[in-house]
């Protein structure tokens, strides 16, 4: 398949993804649903994790509110143990992400291909994504490591390639606490999604790889779902020129924004609903630009 072919199903993954019918009830979002804020993470959230060993969080690449609650999560589930957070850049600027990470100096990683080519990046590169790193560097316990394989995509087994990327980091570092934030997709603990019931997932990639070390008790994921708003990334338009830019996103008011009118909350699913056992609802996000 040509580069351009994957990177465009990709972005087509993500937003699916995010904008999932679902199978959960109206009635049972309404009787679980556990109300969150902006700047607060619920204890029911906090109680679900704090005892996970891995821990895949899920978003939609390019919006300002993700990488945000992300940062929220780890704050709150981080009770001043080591924690490593993987995020979703090629491993090849590990480097120039390490650099900043101890310095603040963020010249070398602006000048990587990664952040320098916004087709490369596709959102993933943005300025919510340094706001949240610049975040992380300041808690002396956290440790940020990439994942992605270099040159970014490469063909069919990149989820794979990812998990035995971070399975390895793991086991070099003795398996601490660890948070992957990525693409939707990519966070499933179950392989297949509805237009491809043999898509392997990364999630579902790490538990089989591990060989049995990580599976469905130590290790859990968390969706981020929204209903509207916009988001910066890359897309394809009409004529199938994949273009770069804001897009728009109209209300989807399925059962995750009408059962309950809270604008973020907490939800345990009752089965593994998209791959994921979590749901982070977010009922409106907004774009954040390129770094």
């Amino acid at each position: 398949m040509h580069v351009t072919a994957i990177r465009f199903v990709t972005c087509i993954l993500l937003f699916s993804g995010g904008f999932s019918l679902g199978a959960t009830s109206a009635d049972y979002i309404k009787n679980h649903a556990v109300k969150a804020e902006a700047d607060q993470v619920p204890a029911s959230l906090v109680n679900t994790f704090k005892t996970k060993k891995l821990i895949l969080v899920g978003e939609i690449h390019g919006t300002n509110e993700m990488p945000a609650s992300a940062l929220q999560f780890i704050n709150a589930i981080n009770f001043g143990q080591r924690i490593l957070v993987g995020v979703e850049f090629p491993a090849d600027i590990q480097a120039e992400v390490s650099h900043f990470m101890k310095t603040g100096d963020v010249t070398p990683l602006k000048k990587t291909a990664f952040f320098t080519d916004s087709f490369y990046h596709s959102g993933r590169g943005s300025q919510a994504m340094m706001a949240f790193l610049d975040s992380l560097r300041r808690n002396e316990n956290v440790e940020v490591f990439c994942f992605d394989v270099p040159d970014n995509y490469k063909g069919t087994t990149r989820d794979t390639d990812m998990a035995s990327n971070i399975l390895q980091k793991l086991t070099a570092e003795g398996n601490p606490q660890t948070v992957i934030f990525t693409g939707n997709i990519h966070s499933r603990l179950t392989n297949g999604v509805s237009w491809n019931p043999h898509l392997k997932t990364m999630g579902a990639e790490i538990l089989r790889l591990s060989n049995g070390f990580y599976d469905f008790n130590n290790s859990d994921n968390l969706l981020f779902r929204m209903n509207e708003g916009s988001s910066w990334t890359c897309m394809t338009d009409d004529t199938g020129k994949i273009k770069c830019e804001t897009y728009f996103w109209k209300p989807a008011n399925r059962d995750y924004a009408t059962a309950v009118n809270f604008d973020y909350y907490f939800l345990r699913e009752p089965a593994t609903e998209d791959g994921h056992r979590n749901t982070f609802f977010i009922r409106k996000v907004s774009a954040s630009l390129p770094f």
